[in-house]
């Protein structure tokens, strides 16, 4: 978490939570596009295993909408 707020410090030296924040009407519209919050999504997970070409074999469909996904993250702090 320090690493990233370094990296943000950098980019913007003047930064704050006060100049961070929104409008609370910009805040209120946060997750309200679908295709937006579906296009993040997607772009923010890795299929690491099986390979893409295999998938198809193990899986009939696609997660569809309204059904869970279980997703694991390797959470370890190395110094």
């Amino acid at each position: 978490m320090r690493r990233i707020l370094r990296l943000k410090r950098r980019i913007c030296p003047d930064w704050s939570v006060a100049s961070c924040t929104g409008s609370v009407d910009g805040l209120a519209a946060i997750g309200r596009s679908r295709n937006a919050v579906t296009q993040i999504a997607q772009s923010a997970i890795t299929l690491l295993y099986p390979p893409s070409e295999e998938l198809s074999l193990r899986l009939s469909h696609p997660p569809r909408s309204g059904e869970n996904l279980l997703i694991f993250a390797d959470a370890r702090q190395v110094s």
